[in-house]
């Protein structure tokens, strides 16, 4: 297994957020970029979107 250090972590964090590629981010951390997807995939926290385009506002009207 490969452990990715502090620093390498945060210019992981930079790259995705300036959307640069993976092949890009492995260079800037001197990593394969096979191992810095698979660690994005293995850790990334996925921001779930409210179903339907229904607000809690509209659906407490609704089962009034």
């Amino acid at each position: 297994m490969q452990y990715l250090t502090f620093e390498q972590r945060v210019n992981i964090e930079k790259g995705l957020t300036e959307n640069k590629s993976f092949s890009e981010i492995g260079r800037i951390t001197g990593k394969d970029p096979l191992t810095v997807s698979k660690k994005v995939r293995l850790h990334a926290r996925i921001k779930k979107r409210p179903d339907s385009g229904y607000t809690n506002q509209k659906r407490l009207q609704m089962d009034e």
